[in-house]
């Protein structure tokens, strides 16, 4: 993540100076040259990613990092329907409410609130989901076991599967 400070890469509400922000410009230069329209989900980790961060409580101490809104609608132009990542939200903890990333993610209006008006409404967003340094970058099968909740948020247990090159 880069500070808020040093990108013009913003989300709404306005970031504060002290914000840490996930960029489109962190994101391609990690993906790099892969295409991704191959995969249809982007799982991100970030560091420093020890293990502590499974128990962090994310309310004491630093804020957390949020996705940028060209974060989001990058990854939306690149068709990603799945995102997993290792953070408490995509959003700014005290955003107001807006909910920008989301709303981004699953086609949604600003201030959009009915799923029906959503026009990705198969996308789905993990969060809060350890990816241990042990696995190495790259492309993998995901296995995301979403449980058959009816509700706006339901748990998942996202399993990666490595492929073998061709």
């Amino acid at each position: 993540a880069v500070a808020a400070s040093a990108t013009c890469e913003a989300s709404d509400p306005r970031p504060h100076a002290d914000d840490r922000l996930l960029t489109q410009a962190l994101l391609e230069a990690a993906v790099g040259d892969q295409i991704l329209s191959d995969y249809q989900a982007l799982v991100v980790r970030t560091l420093p990613n020890e293990k502590a961060k499974r128990f962090r409580n994310y309310d004491a101490g630093e804020a957390p990092p949020y996705f940028s809104a060209e974060a989001m609608r990058w990854i939306v132009r690149h068709d990603i329907r799945h995102l997993v990542v290792d953070l408490p939200s995509i959003d700014r903890a005290n955003d107001e409410g807006r909910l920008t990333g989301h709303r981004i993610f699953w086609g949604l209006p600003a201030g959009g609130r009915l799923a029906s008006a959503a026009t990705r409404s198969d996308a789905t967003i993990t969060e809060l989901a350890y990816v241990a340094n042990e696995i190495p970058d790259g492309p993998y099968l995901l296995n995301l076991q979403v449980a058959p909740f009816v509700a706006d948020a339901a748990p998942s247990r996202p399993i990666l599967l490595p492929l073998s090159a061709p």
